[in-house]
């Protein structure tokens, strides 16, 4: 089987259809850029981006799961981080 995506990490500058997806995913579930708005779906992760993956981290993190580094949020989305947000 072949898939439309990949699960590539995203950081600051990333820009992908994965970064997209990566969007869609966050934006569904309610988390928000550092403005305050929803997610532009604009396959770029900038601040606003960053922002929502480290709100996730720290969402999960509250409910026992780690997806940062060493207790914090790292401002990435790695493969740790795609099974968590694929599988919930």
């Amino acid at each position: 089987k072949t898939y439309k995506y990949t699960t590539e990490d995203v950081v600051l500058g990333s820009t992908s259809n994965v970064v997209l997806l990566l969007q869609e995913i966050l934006k569904a579930r309610g988390f928000k850029g550092a403005n305050g708005k929803p997610l532009e779906l604009d396959r770029e992760a900038g601040a606003n981006t960053i922002y929502a993956i480290n709100s996730y981290q720290s969402e999960r993190r509250r409910q026992g799961v780690e997806l940062g580094s060493d207790g914090k949020n790292d401002g990435t989305c790695g493969q740790k981080m795609w099974k968590d947000l694929i599988s919930i």
